[in-house]
């Protein structure tokens, strides 16, 4: 058995659960859209699990997972370069509302 490549797994997988943790211990608020922090706990579960697994599943368990936390980071950094060029557009809109007076 490799301790290694188990030790950097388990390692890898306790910085992806404190990413997803992050926001509720320092109650700020979380701006992502819930499918991507779904998607961060199953890549930080994911990791957790194949620094337990022995066999070659546990290897594949890791790509996989490590592979959906790049391809996440990836887009989230992409995303604002290819709207500021102008190939993605971003509509938002500013909502006027009467603010009720708090006695």
């Amino acid at each position: 058995m490799k301790i290694i490549p188990h030790l950097v797994y388990f390692l890898a997988g306790v910085s992806a659960l404190y990413l997803v943790l992050a926001p509720k211990l320092s109650e700020l608020p979380n701006l992502q859209a819930g499918w991507v922090t779904a998607a961060l706990w199953v890549g930080a579960i994911l990791l957790l699990a194949a620094s337990l697994i022995v066999r070659d599943f546990g290897s594949r368990l890791a790509i996989f997972s490590s592979s959906i936390r790049v391809a996440l980071y990836s887009c989230f950094m992409i995303l604002p370069i290819v709207a500021r060029l102008g190939y993605y557009h971003v509509e938002s809109r500013i909502v006027a509302t009467h603010e009720v007076p708090t006695w």
